[in-house]
């Protein structure tokens, strides 16, 4: 049997899911700071989610109150320790620099930006097109949130 008709009895959802696809499908359940959470939880642990980056800004782009829990104690204070104007990169192919809809998901270190680009085999959707870094300078306060769980200095950016 495959692992869809497998229940998480907790969560009411198929075990095997990805967990961004879970969040989605228990967002009507989320009140205030649950929603950020589990939208941190979701997202950082997910891969490969370009077949779902509109539902993804849609997600970041919430007015659900209590944004503040998206974010652990050290990411908020690295957020707060960053210029005003801040450098950010990101991997990407150069389809999506073409057409100018940028993904949220941005890096302050370009080493990062280059391994998804040209080094991360976990994005099955772009695989096979060609890649290169982009780089853009934004205000500390347009960043949505800062993720440092994978040493990525991952930054959330709605450009």
């Amino acid at each position: 049997t495959n692992s869809e008709n497998h229940y998480d009895k907790e969560l009411g959802v198929p075990i095997g899911k990805d967990r961004f696809d879970i969040f989605l499908e228990i967002v009507p359940k989320l009140k205030g700071e649950n929603y950020w959470y589990a939208l941190a939880d979701a997202y950082t642990n997910s891969d490969n989610l370009y077949s779902k980056r509109k539902k993804v800004k849609n997600a970041f782009r919430s007015h659900i109150p209590g944004r503040q829990a998206l974010m652990k104690t050290k990411e908020i204070k690295f957020l707060e320790s960053l210029p005003n104007i801040v450098t950010i990169y990101r991997g990407m192919t150069e389809m999506e620099f073409e057409s100018g809809e940028y993904g949220i998901s941005w890096t302050t270190k370009r080493k990062e930006a280059e391994k998804f680009a040209f080094k991360y085999s976990r994005n099955f959707d772009t695989n096979h097109l060609t890649k290169m870094v982009m780089d853009i300078r934004v205000k500390r306060e347009d960043i949505i949130a800062v993720f440092l769980g994978r040493n990525e200095y991952e930054v959330i950016v709605d450009i």
